[in-house]
């Protein structure tokens, strides 16, 4: 039968109201038409076959149960999955239609109807459309179960799985989170307290809370409550299970967000080191699982090493990790691509610290190129990756290799990233902070200076604009890092005042918009701004410098970073208020890194500067110690262009150096030669006049005192300052910039995590939806072949439809016992059940036969077992027993059995003894809910029972 033939006698059966010629049309349906169908047919024979749900069609049903429960199972198989799960769900959707209103018939269905749509949404197809579908039909289902029932439970537990996923598509996303926490904390009240499924539901809302905090909603609460709930399903699950291992996965993830937020970082990020490590002795080496503990536990090494904790063993680790990870994850896999993305963003950071900087700076463009060719061309994550390599090439360029080549093909790549990013995101905003700052330094390089200066300042004060609206302190600082550079390196050209006008104007603007607004980091961006403002103040001599001090003193107080103190002192010592040298030994003891170090050094350099000119020490060592203090400061940098500059200023120093020896004028004007010829290479205007003064003092007049007049008018220290200035502006843009850049990418990635983790609670939970609707539909099966020739007196059908029901609900009570118990002994009782079932279905007596001999037999060491176990004494000696009397069951069989006509002997047999077996080995079974590794010995007997048949 075609389609249109099946809809035309579809019709026809509802105008006629003919429920035969219906039945028969659903059972002539070829799957392939099913399949076929569109949205909107589907929905027209949905509407019609609410047209019979007043007729008793029993028959149908129940093939429309089977078929569905067939398709299931061969689609949960991975048999032909998208059309197995189509058909599924017509056949339930048709079955939930025709009984509507039997509640108790349906139940089942529902639940099972609902696994299918989230399926078929798993698979992208009408995702949205399949998912608010599977929410109704656990709601429908929650109508029906018992409010205190386990069933009830897990329909709400599924009900809050699909909504986080709603919300995870950006589906009111925070309306779906939140009634997903009330429906978890409602199934917790439910579940026994020191069950796998009591767990499962603290799990799933740990993980719902951590997206809320992600979002922004009450953070820190969020994410402390998510910490707390995972550690109490820690204390649940058993401790080798996978359970437990995606617990404490989880507990790393919020304790690495509490982190990057500042909430007692160290501290969270080294627990989550831990925690990761501990998974890792958990999953099976190979696994995906496995894979992502490698990569979080790299992810919170790196961002440690940020914080200046070890930093190269962290950062060196997280490289092996990542490597690690990159041999487990399918080649094509998004998992693949953000290992590759992870090394690189490790490798920079390490080719920051000096580490092979070239090679690692190399590796990571490799790397950055590799994750683009498997990230799909229009994602976040392939634009992510266009800007990492882009952020790569910068700082290859900046080392002088293939500086123009480097920076003119990270121009294009933030121009293929901007066609990606929406464009008032805080993401646009920062490729455009990048694209201008690598514009800037083509400029300074006169590669189309004017426009590249121009496009520079349009881009930075675009950035601006969006951040402005978005209200992110954190990247708004990062963008006024940069323009503050910019402008300031056009003043050092030019000379021009008005540059740093228009930039005082530019900040006074910004901080009169931004200073009664509810903004992220909004004291780190005020202290920025004053910090700014300090470094423009320091233009206006004695007085500016003392303005500047003041700056400084309030952006201390506003971070209370103590860069920002030291800085305040800093500049008094500029103005004479305090020496260089108290300066030095006032914050000797202090931890310093990164700019700090810069300055601090600095100090030093001036500390011997200014002790060379006390007639009691030693001139020469000191002016020795001064450029040998240059040097660590030049050794550190990796960008050229300063790199070279300071190496200038040491030429000229080591020509004064030169001055104590009669003998050494001609090394003291080469000196000045090599420094002067660095200066003309790169423009520096007041490193030529520089030149210029000691050429005259050192090569022509030879005057041995020269460097004293030199020193003590403060013009070289003073210039070689302005260097230092301008080398800090880049590096803090720089540092700030790529900081921002990789967090981002880490909380990438622990997203992703969670995702899997959850995914592992949601499949344990559809799978006990699954056997529990496998055998509802099998002993449906069964009554329906016992009573299809059936020779027996109607009371003994009734007796042994009886029995066969309450085999069903014991069965029933097992996989609900499976679910408590989890892992491998879960998964045997879940066997066990199956397996029992499908006896049954064959009528298979002999197998029980075998089975309960076999149990007879293996009682002794079973009975050991148990013995040896620390469990409750009321369980112990109830398994004990039933084990004992197990040998009973013949004796007992053969009582029950006279009771029957000989016709239906065959039928009673299968039936009594599976009732006999089950109901002697539940508590058998049941003690594997304190650990007791019996199932899966039974599930081998019982399958080596089955083969022998």
């Amino acid at each position: 039968m075609d389609k249109e033939a099946f809809l035309h006698q579809l019709e026809s059966s509802a105008a006629n109201k003919d429920n035969k010629l219906f039945a028969k049309t659903i059972y002539d349906l070829p799957a392939d038409v099913i399949v076929g169908f569109t949205k909107e047919e589907f929905s027209r024979i949905i509407y019609i076959s609410h047209h019979f749900s007043s007729q008793k069609m029993d028959r149908l049903f129940n093939f429309l149960e089977n078929k569905g429960l067939f398709s299931l199972k061969n689609a949960l198989k991975g048999i032909d999955e998208l059309n197995n799960f189509l058909l599924s769900k017509f056949y339930y959707s048709s079955c939930i239609s025709l009984y509507e209103t039997n509640k108790e018939k349906v139940k089942r269905v529902l639940v099972n109807n609902a696994i299918v749509c989230d399926k078929l949404a798993e698979m992208g197809v009408d995702s949205r459309s399949n998912l608010e579908k599977a929410v109704g039909l656990y709601g429908d289902a929650q109508k029906i179960f018992p409010k205190a029932s386990a069933s009830y439970a897990r329909a709400l537990m599924n009900e809050g799985n699909a909504r986080q996923t709603l919300a995870g598509m950006g589906v009111d996303s925070r309306p779906n989170l939140e009634t997903a926490v009330g429906l978890y904390g409602d199934a917790q009240k439910i579940f026994p307290k020191a069950s796998a499924s009591y767990a499962r539901a603290l799990m799933n809302e740990g993980n719902a809370r951590k997206t809320l905090a992600e979002m922004g909603v009450d953070s820190r609460s969020n994410l402390e409550k998510a910490v707390g709930l995972y550690g109490d399903a820690q204390k649940i699950f058993p401790k080798t299970s996978a359970d437990y291992a995606s617990a404490l996965m989880n507990e790393g993830t919020a304790r690495k967000t509490l982190a990057v937020m500042g909430v007692d970082s160290r501290s969270n990020l080294e627990t989550a080191v831990g925690l990761y490590g501990d998974a890792q002795k958990i999953f099976p080496k190979a696994s995906a699982s496995y894979a992502s503990a490698l990569m979080n536990e790299g992810t919170a090494r790196q961002t440690l090493a940020g914080m200046g904790v070890d930093s190269r063993p962290n950062l060196e680790t997280a490289v092996g990790l990542y490597g690690d990870a990159q041999k487990i994850f399918p080649k094509a896999s998004a998992s693949y691509a953000r290992a590759l993305m992870n090394e690189g963003s490790a490798r920079q950071t390490l080719a920051g610290m000096g580490v092979d900087s070239r090679s690692n700076l190399e590796k990571a463009v490799g790397l950055y190129g590799d994750a683009q060719k498997i990230f799909p061309k229009a994602s976040a994550s392939y634009a992510r990756a266009l800007m990492n390599e882009g952020s790569a090439r910068q700082t290859l360029a900046g080392m002088g290799v293939d500086s123009r080549e480097n920076l003119e093909t990270a121009v294009s790549l933030y121009g293929d990233a901007k066609e990606i990013f929406t464009k008032t995101s805080a993401d646009y905003a920062r490729v455009l902070v990048n694209e201008g700052s690598t514009r800037k330094t083509l400029a300074e390089m006169d590669v189309d200076s004017q426009e590249n200066y121009n496009r520079s300042k349009k881009l930075y004060l675009e950035s601006i604009s969006i951040l402005e609206k978005l209200g992110d302190g954190w990247v708004y600082s990062i963008a006024l890092l940069n323009l503050n550079s910019l402008l300031k390196n056009n003043f050092y050209k030019t000379g021009d005042k008005k540059n740093l006008e228009e930039w005082e104007g530019n900040l006074g603007d910004i901080e009169e918009k931004i200073k009664d607004r509810d903004i992220r980091y909004k004291e780190r961006l005020i202290a920025r701004i004053h910090e700014i403002r300090a470094s423009l103040l320091e233009f206006d001599g004695k007085s500016g410098i003392q303005k500047a001090s003041r700056e400084y003193d309030t952006a201390y107080k506003l971070s209370k970073d103590p860069f920002y103190n030291f800085m305040d002192e800093f500049c008094q010592a500029r103005i004479d208020t305090k020496s260089f040298c108290e300066l030095v030994s006032d914050w000797k003891l202090e931890e310093k890194k990164g700019i700090f170090l810069d300055y601090y050094d600095y100090t030093v350099f001036e500390c011997h500067l200014e002790n060379a000119l006390k007639s009691t020490i030693n001139e020469e060592d000191e002016l020795k110690l001064a450029v040998e203090k240059l040097t660590e400061i030049r050794d550190r940098t990796q960008i050229k262009i300063i790199k070279d500059r300071v190496s200038a200023y040491m030429y000229l120093l080591k020509a004064l150096v030169d001055c104590f020896t009669t003998d050494s004028y001609k090394e003291a004007a080469a000196n000045v030669k090599e420094g002067c010829k660095i200066f003309r290479e790169y423009g520096d205007k007041q490193g030529q006049q520089m030149c210029e003064i000691f050429h005259n003092a050192v090569v022509k007049k030879r005057d041995p005192e020269a460097w004293q007049e030199i020193i003590r008018n403060r013009e070289f220290s003073s210039n070689f300052y302005s260097l230092l200035c301008e080398y800090s502006d880049r590096k803090r843009a720089d540092i700030e910039c790529y900081r921002f850049d990789q967090v981002h990418e880490i909380m990438g990635a622990v997203s992703k995590d969670i995702e899997q983790v959850k995914e592992i609670s949601i499949r344990t939970e559809n799978k006990i939806d699954e056997i529990q609707s496998q055998i509802h539909s099998g002993f449906a099966e069964i009554k329906g072949q016992i009573e299809e020739g059936f020779d027996g007196t109607a009371a003994e059908l009734r007796q042994i439809k009886g029995k066969i029901n309450n085999i069903e609900q014991d069965l029933d009570n097992l996989v609900r016992i499976s679910n408590d118990v989890g892992g491998k002994e879960g998964e045997c009782i879940r066997e066990f059940a199956s397996q029992m079932l499908e006896i049954m279905k064959k009528g298979d007596s002999e197998a029980l036969k075998r089975f309960s001999e076999k149990i007879v037999q293996n009682s002794s060491s079973i009975t050991e077992i148990i013995e040896a176990a620390e469990i409750p004494e009321k369980e112990k000696t109830e398994a004990k027993s039933k084990l004992s009397d197990f040998k009973k069951i013949p004796g007992i069989l053969k009582e029950k059995a006279k009771s029957f006509s000989v016709d239906v002997t065959k039928d009673v047999v299968v039936s009594l003894t599976a009732e006999e077996i089950i109901t002697y080995l539940t508590p058998v079974l049941s003690t594997a809910a304190f650990g007791v590794p019996i199932p899966s010995q039974v599930v081998g007997i019982l399958l080596k029972a089955i083969r022998n048949s």
